[in-house]
């Protein structure tokens, strides 16, 4: 009786650890969208899946995912170059690129902000080396982002995709390049493909990618004075509801900007005030949220001092 209870005890036993041992498995299970080779990629995808669970560690600031992207950017770059001809088909990889765009172009924004700033005698100097800065910086985004580009281009206009969201991405950080770079030509068919196809965006919750797209597209125009165009894209570019990145940041204004400091007031006057009666109902529909309102309100008054700048 006892040998069989010894026995009982070794099989519950053998029994649990298993258990325990696919439990393990089962939790950290992962499967990478690209072969072994391509560590970082695979990695980066895991941080967001990770991330997207709600699992990251609440004590850091930083999700991981950018811990990955920041430390490993030249070998990511190379990564990426090296499997868009292979894995073009993976959106993955062009989550991947628009992160690792969205992670540099920070420099960028960091210079236009010191050129802006500048007051001093030394003003010309420092201006000159942050333009330096930003021709390296665009000579080392290009090499990974313009091949990019060309695959999701590529993809947008061959294949119908009921999800599209990661190389509409890609399209509009490279038409946004050649906008900083005043190659407003070379912007223009990546960011035209990008708008034939945002209806295959599949959060609307989480951004609205018709101010992204149009604004990107109508500076474009600007660039090349064909203004009539650019006001069409400043109409298309109103977003059509709230999204998480409308609420946070308000409507992207730069193209109404331009158009009014060129003189086109009538259609920069209907924006702001399309803004202003955007937020005035948003107000009214969370009156009871004392948080949403300070934002609400804080974007409304925005949009009232442009629409009061044009009587000045």
């Amino acid at each position: 009786m006892r040998v069989l209870m010894v026995l009982f005890a070794i099989v519950a036993l053998i029994w649990v650890f298993n258990k325990d041992i696919n439990n393990e498995v089962e939790v950290v299970t992962y499967e990478p969208p690209l072969p072994q080779e391509y560590t970082i990629i695979n990695q980066a995808t895991k941080d967001l899946a990770i991330e997207e669970e709600g699992k990251t560690n609440t004590e850091s600031l930083r999700s991981p995912i950018w811990d990955t992207i920041e430390n490993n950017k030249e070998a990511l770059k190379k990564e990426i170059i090296k499997a868009l001809p292979l894995y073009a088909n993976k959106p993955e990889l062009f989550i991947v690129t628009n992160l690792l765009f969205r992670d540099e172009i920070i420099k960028f924004n960091e210079h236009a902000f010191l050129v802006t700033a500048q007051n001093s005698p030394e003003s010309k100097y420092i201006i000159d080396k942050v333009k330096e800065k930003d021709k390296i910086l665009f000579s080392s985004i290009l090499p990974y982002l313009k091949p990019a580009g060309d695959k999701a281009k590529e993809i947008c206009d061959t294949y119908s995709y009921s999800n599209c969201d990661p190389y509409i991405n890609v399209l509009v950080d490279l038409g946004n390049v050649y906008n900083i770079q005043e190659k407003y030509e070379d912007a223009i068919p990546y960011l035209e493909t990008a708008s034939e196809h945002m209806n295959c965006f599949t959060d609307m919750k989480l951004m609205s990618p018709e101010q992204e797209v149009h604004t990107q597209l109508g500076l474009s125009y600007l660039g090349l004075k064909q203004f009539d165009a650019a006001v069409r894209e400043l109409e298309a570019s109103k977003p059509k509801a709230i999204s998480f990145s409308t609420q946070m940041f308000g409507w992207k204004s730069e193209l109404a900007m331009e158009l009014q400091n060129v003189g086109y007031h009538e259609a920069s006057e209907a924006y702001w005030k399309a803004e202003i009666t955007f937020w005035e109902k948003e107000i009214i529909n969370n009156i009871e949220n004392e948080q949403l309102l300070k934002i609400k309100r804080k974007m409304k008054e925005k949009a009232e001092m442009f629409l009061s700048d044009l009587s000045k």
